[in-house]
Formats: structure tokens, C-alpha cells, sequence
């Protein structure tokens, strides 16, 4: 059969033999080349620029986007379980098949040979190898092959170099790996036009929920609203005490004194620098009203022995996760142990949005329910305002972009334990050099930050000399917060938080990102040992 009536050509189309093609109801974009022997059905779509070999079967559901390569033979499946009859033994015909659609995204090779099931989606400039049967997504520039496919590594892997640079965090490349699905997600969100919560932020709001384990997920501006307005919800006011670490951003304790609380330090534990659970039971006093712990760098504090503390003295928990998206303990996620859970989804974070965003989650309708009031101007119902409420709503090209992220979290934090694990054999013998530990299991810890203590040298030299090489690093945090300026009413002196202060002192983040290769791993370990 040859070029049928329906199909749509664009300008400059080569089709090298009508004659020996099998081409209908589809639609072809310019300057694509069609070999001979290839069939395409149907409500398929191909791009512009593309180049189909002989022999290839693209069947209907299937859109190939601009500038990719189909190799030879190369086939598409439409339906995920194909049958000839029905249970009556009658042939089955169109009616009865359950087409799947497949996309292939801007730039992507697929080899001869390749089998690509339906549903599945390959990112821009993938790489797809000859005879792979793709069984599930291809993130953008990645590189698969084999039965089942299997990612081997990513076009943005950089060789290892005497001389190559490596960041702290690459958010362009962290964003390039899931490209074409955030640019559809952001189309979408575009073309409704519907920007401020709405179902966007409704549907990011459950799915987070889900995944952490909670009933409820409020979406907010920013993971210090989320702090803010949790302690209002949970009754905390002027006057009140709230424990919490020294040790941490700044935004932990800035929601504490936005409700007119006092914060009340204690010091962390010298294994994993979160708060230290037994100062914390020493610290409560009749005006204590919550204690606020924060899973610092991304593990989980010790949540067995603060949850005991909380209900043996009656206090709501309020979980400070903004860098621990994804961290367990117990068989449980963070951010669902306390009365509220608090997240920030700030670009850097494990699970960051396009810019600020962040959420509250709890088992407890009721202050799921004030939260909710509180983030939109505290109305009950439009223009109706209860108390003092506050601008604090999600966005909803934010929710978009979280939504997209989700699901690749866990195979992200997956990545950054690989990482972690790297550091620690490569820098295993270095003299005085501290690394950081996991308290309990491995899940327990996404390293949102990989932390070492440096021995006693001059830091900003080693910072200097690592930066010289191309190495970028950070330092979380130097100045504890009760020895910030704000406040410096609370009259805390060195010495009050030996731990912490030890680790303010010493503390230097290596890069960690979940798209880091080996090679960069190898070459930062290599690059501080040198220094050192």
C-alpha cells in the first residue's frame, strides 16, 4: 500500500520510494526522511527533521517529535496486552483494542532493533541502543540499552578530568534530565491559566500526602510560612517557649519569633548534629507550648525518644523537614511523626519547585483545616475574614513542577546515598577528617548535604584552594543561630552549645546532587585530599 489519501506531508518531505511504504491517516513534519518497508498508522505523528529508517513500525498513538532518529526495524507497541480473539473465539478488531500513547521527545536516537512498549516516554536526546526493549521512561540524554533497558549513564556525565570543575549543586542539569516532561507540565498549567492554588495545588497536595503518609497536605509559599503558620495552628502565642536546635537556617527559628514565642536552644548530638532529645526534655518548663526538632542535612532526628518526650509532657511536635523530603525512620517518612510536618521546596532542595514553595502535612483535620484558612487571607469563605490571615498560597506552576518531581524522588535520594557512599570510601583515611555518619538505617538519610568536620585548619584557606581546582563547596552553617545579631537579646555565650558550635566551626558541604557522576565524586574526594 502506498502513501494513502489522509496522510499529512509537510514541506520537503523524502519519502525515498512511495511505492514501498505503508503510510496512513498520520501526519509527517517537514524535511523528515521515511526509508522503504517502514508502516506508519494512523493518528501517529512524526516531527520535523527526523529520520526513519527502512523496516521501522511506528503505529497509531505514537508521537516522535523534531530532529530523532528512528533506526532500522525498530518497532512500537500500541497496546499493552495485544490478543487475536476474544473469549467467543471472534477475531478481535478495532473496537476492541486499548491504545497507549508513546511519546518520542526532541532530539532522541533509538538503535536498530529497539522495541519500545507503549506508555512509556523518551526524553529529549536520549539515547536508546540497538536491540533494548524499553519497558519504562528514558530521562532526557540519558543512555540505555540491554532487555529490559537499563539506564548506563547520562550524555551530562562528565569524563573525569585533572582539571574539571564541579558545583555544589547544577539545578540546569538536575532540570534537563526531566525536561520535556516540565515544559508539557508548565504548557498546562499555561493554557488554564489558572495560577494561583487550584487544581494543580490540590492535586500536588494529595499526591505529597500520599507519599509522606499523612491525611492532610497544605500547600504554601515557602517552607517558613509552612513553619509559621503550623505553630500558629498548634496554639503557640506571645509568650510562649519552643524548643529547637541552634544549629540550623535561619527560618527554623524565625517562624518561632513570628508567633512571639521564645526560641529555648539546646544542643545537638555528636553523631548526627540534630537536636539532642534528652537537653530537650531538661529544657521544658511550665511556658513551653512545642518543641520543633529539624532534620538537618536530610536524616531523620531521633523521633522515637522526641515523640515520647512530646506526649509525655503533652506538646505538639512540629516537624521541621525542609531538607529531608523522602527520609524514613522507623518505616515511616518524615514529616508525619508530629502534629505538623513542615517542608520547604526551595529549587535546591531534594524535591525543589521552579522557585519558592512549600507545605504542611498532618493527620489532624483541624489544623489542616486553619492552615488552609490562614495561607488565603484567613477567609472561611470570599471576602469573609475571620482573624488576621496571611498571603501565603501556593502557586500553581509551582504545584506543576513538584508534581512532575515527585515521583522521581526516591530514585534521586537513591542516587545521593550512592554519592554519600563514595565520599566515605574515598576519604575514609584522611587524618582528622570527620565524616558523617548515619544514626540509624541507611533510609534514614537523603543527603540533602554531605557535611564533613575538617580538622583543625583554616577553613576559608580550604575553601579557597578548592574553589582554585574548579571544587565548589559551602558551609551549613557557620554562625549558630542563637549567635545571630537578632538575637543577641537572648544573651547566649560560647560555650553554651560545645557540640554545635564545634560543628559551625569545622563544617564544609561537599557538591552533592543527584545527577553527580562517579568521576566527580572521585575527582572533589581527590581534589580535598590534596588540600588536606
Amino acid at each position: 500500500m502506498p502513501i494513502a489519501e489522509d496522510v499529512r506531508l509537510a514541506a520537503d518531505v523524502v519519502i525515498a520510494h512511495p511505492d514501498l511504504v505503508n503510510l496512513y491517516g498520520c501526519a509527517i513534519g517537514e524535511k523528515t526522511s521515511v526509508a522503504p518497508f517502514v508502516e506508519i498508522q494512523k493518528k501517529a505523528t512524526i516531527g520535523a527533521r527526523c529520520k526513519v529508517s527502512s523496516h521501522a513500525f511506528i503505529c497509531e498513538g505514537v508521537t516522535i517529535e523534531d530532529d530523532c532518529f528512528i533506526g532500522h526495524h525498530v518497532s512500537f507497541i500500541n497496546d499493552r496486552y495485544p490478543k487475536a480473539s476474544n473469549a467467543d473465539g471472534v477475531l478481535q478488531t478495532e473496537a476492541d483494542w486499548a491504545v497507549v500513547p508513546t511519546r518520542v521527545c526532541r532530539g532522541a536516537s533509538i538503535g536498530s532493533g529497539a522495541v519500545i512498549l507503549c506508555g512509556v516516554t523518551i526524553g529529549a536526546g536520549a539515547l536508546v541502543g540497538a536491540g533494548a526493549v524499553v519497558t519504562r521512561d528514558v530521562p532526557a540524554r540519558g543512555v540505555v540499552a540491554g532487555n529490559p533497558a537499563r539506564r548506563l549513564r547520562s550524555l551530562d556525565d562528565e569524563p573525569a578530568s585533572e582539571h574539571g570543575s564541579v558545583p555544589l549543586v547544577d539545578l540546569a542539569r538536575h532540570n534537563r534530565s526531566i525536561g520535556p516532561e516540565l515544559a508539557r507540565a508548565l504548557d498546562d498549567v499555561v493554557s488554564r491559566s489558572e495560577f494561583i492554588l487550584g487544581t494543580d495545588v490540590e492535586h500536588f497536595e494529595r499526591a505529597f500526602a500520599q507519599y509522606v503518609g499523612t491525611r492532610f497536605c497544605v500547600g504554601l509559599n515557602s517552607g517558613t510560612s509552612a513553619l509559621h503558620l503550623a505553630l500558629l495552628a498548634c496554639g503557640v502565642e506571645p509568650g510562649d517557649e519552643v524548643v529547637t536546635t541552634p544549629h540550623s537556617w535561619i527560618s527554623t527559628c524565625w517562624a518561632i519569633s513570628y508567633v512571639g514565642a521564645r526560641p529555648v536552644f539546646v544542643d545537638v548530638d555528636a553523631t548526627s548534629y540534630n537536636i539532642d532529645p534528652a537537653l530537650v526534655e531538661r529544657a521544658i518548663t511550665p511556658r513551653t507550648k512545642a518543641i520543633l526538632p529539624v532534620h538537618l542535612y536530610g536524616q531523620a532526628c531521633d523521633l522515637d525518644a522526641l515523640t515520647r518526650i512530646a506526649a509525655r509532657h503533652g506538646l505538639p511536635l512540629v516537624e521541621d523537614a525542609a531538607q529531608a523530603q523522602g527520609a524514613m525512620f522507623g518505616g515511616r517518612r518524615v514529616g508525619s511523626f508530629g502534629r505538623a510536618g513542615c517542608f520547604s521546596f526551595y529549587p535546591g532542595k531534594n524535591l525543589g519547585a521552579f522557585g519558592e514553595a512549600g507545605a504542611v502535612v498532618s493527620d489532624d483535620e483541624a489544623i489542616a483545616s486553619r492552615i488552609r484558612q490562614l495561607r488565603d487571607h484567613a477567609q472561611q469563605q470570599r471576602h469573609q475574614h475571620a482573624e488576621i490571615g496571611y498571603n501565603m498560597r501556593m502557586e500553581a506552576i509551582q504545584a506543576a513542577v513538584l508534581d512532575v518531581k515527585l515521583p522521581h524522588l526516591d530514585a534521586w535520594n537513591a542516587a545521593r546515598r550512592r554519592h554519600a557512599g563514595l565520599y566515605a570510601r574515598w576519604l575514609a583515611d584522611v587524618p582528622g577528617l570527620r565524616l558523617p555518619t548515619v544514626a540509624s538505617r541507611a533510609d534514614a538519610h537523603v543527603w540533602h548535604l554531605y557535611v564533613v568536620l575538617l580538622p583543625e585548619v583554616d577553613r576559608q584557606q580550604v575553601l579557597d584552594k578548592l574553589a582554585s581546582q574548579g571544587i565548589a563547596c559551602g558551609v551549613h552553617y557557620p554562625t549558630l543561630i542563637p549567635f545571630q545579631p537578632a538575637y543577641a537579646h537572648l544573651g547566649h555565650r560560647p560555650g553554651d552549645f560545645p557540640v554545635a558550635e564545634d560543628a559551625a566551626r569545622r563544617c564544609l558541604s561537599l557538591p552533592m546532587f543527584a545527577e553527580l557522576s562517579q568521576a566527580q565524586v572521585e575527582r572533589v574526594a581527590s581534589v580535598l585530599r590534596a588540600v588536606l
